[in-house]
């Protein structure tokens, strides 16, 4: 049962539940703080990396983190298909995501999913943090070193030809669903070269499945542009069997039990640009519901609508 408003906390470490692309209805769990990341991608829907960095460091409390996963999961009965950690930053950057992720493990039966941009598993520590995770999905935008300056815009200190060969190791040793994104910028990374040398670079890490993506909420750098759906029709058929076109998320208003108030609206959009659609499955609210409430946040300010690729957004104001 879903706990009243009255005795709602203010969850800092767990978000959602949110309709995912891939995952269903996903409870995240935040372990970095925001916009600490190995790169700055062009596309990413977070914002500019505030602080760029390798160091891996025991950001957040682990036991905090724990703490707010176990009174989150023990005070409402959701529908969820996983508990994914993911975030607004980058989650191997943390030192004790193996502790966190055991520890998921046995608080529920829910599938764990990492997501992460795969920049760091050159580490070996960092392979074996991940290793009991039920779904890895790494990233991966770029083979060329000249096209992951461009679209991810890594840390001086990374290296294109050791997130590859981290990703390749990674695999030999993850016996669970490895799924790797490749996220396509028009003018970025789209270049026929760019598609054969990442053809090339998926052979070698060999995936379970190989995920196309394009820019769909707005990005971090004004003028990034979306791929049309034709080019990722002809990259999947370039990729082969394991490949496929992320769709957008499926779900309805009747899923996730998350009782939908304006701060939790407001917390929701602070971690990515949210549609009308998108909130309302994730916070279980009608629309027709829903429409005042978003109307009183845009009128306080507290809320902006952006329109991106002829569809509106909310920002956190």
């Amino acid at each position: 049962m879903a706990i009243p408003a009255e005795e709602r906390q203010a969850w800092k470490r767990v978000f959602g539940p949110v309709a995912s692309r891939r995952l269903g209805h996903s409870l995240g769990i935040d372990i970095i703080p925001r916009k600490t990341c190995t790169l700055d991608c062009v596309y990413c829907e977070v914002g500019r990396t505030s602080n760029k960095t390798m160091q891996i460091d025991s950001y957040i409390d682990a036991e905090e983190i724990l703490d707010e996963i176990d009174d989150f999961l023990g005070a409402r009965d959701l529908k969820l298909d996983f508990v994914t950690i993911t975030g607004s930053g980058e989650p191997t950057l943390h030192r004790d995501l193996g502790f966190i992720i055991r520890r998921i493990k046995q608080m529920t039966k829910l599938p764990l999913a990492v997501l992460t941009n795969g920049t760091l598993f050159s580490s070996e520590s960092v392979r074996e943090a991940v290793l009991e995770a039920d779904l890895l999905a790494p990233s991966l935008d770029a083979a060329l070193d000249e096209s992951f300056q461009k679209v991810n815009q890594p840390h001086p200190s990374l290296e294109l030809t050791q997130v590859i060969d981290g990703l390749v190791q990674l695999r030999k040793s993850f016996q669970n669903a490895f799924w790797l994104e490749i996220l396509l910028v028009k003018g970025f990374n789209d270049a026929e070269q760019d598609l054969e040398a990442l053809r090339r670079a998926v052979m070698k890490i060999g995936p379970d499945r190989i995920q196309l993506n394009t820019v769909e909420r707005p990005p971090a750098l004004a003028g990034v542009r979306a791929v049309d759906r034709g080019f990722l029709e002809r990259c999947r058929a370039r990729m082969g069997d394991r490949a496929e076109i992320i769709a957008s998320f499926k779900g309805d208003a009747e899923g996730a039990a998350s009782q939908g108030t304006a701060e939790e609206i407001v917390r929701m959009i602070r971690r990515r640009p949210c549609g009308l659609d998108e909130i309302s499955v994730a916070l279980s609210i009608p629309r027709d519901l829903l429409g005042p409430v978003m109307e009183e946040l845009l009128h306080s300010g507290r809320v902006e609508k952006r329109w991106h690729r002829g569809m509106s957004y909310y920002h956190a104001g």
